[in-house]
């Protein structure tokens, strides 16, 4: 559930879209996959250190809600 550690487990919930858009859809365009790297994926934890004063927008609400955060991954 920590953002900081997100980018490391993002590849096995990536990889695991791939494989469903693989083998268990006909899309010609891998939703699954491109939907799971737009939510998880966080290319603002690289300066995590710095997040709530380097970070805007979306990443901002981001750090700021943790709780809803939690729910997504979970999810």
């Amino acid at each position: 559930m920590d953002p900081k550690d997100n980018p490391y487990y993002i590849g096995g919930a990536a990889l695991a879209a791939v494989i469903f858009d693989l083998l268990a859809t006909r899309w010609t365009i891998p939703w699954a996959t491109l939907l799971t790297v737009v939510v998880l994926w966080q290319p603002w934890a690289v300066d995590y250190a710095h997040r709530l004063e380097t970070s805007t927008g979306v990443s901002l609400w981001w750090f700021q809600n943790p709780g809803i955060i939690g729910i997504v991954h979970l999810g």
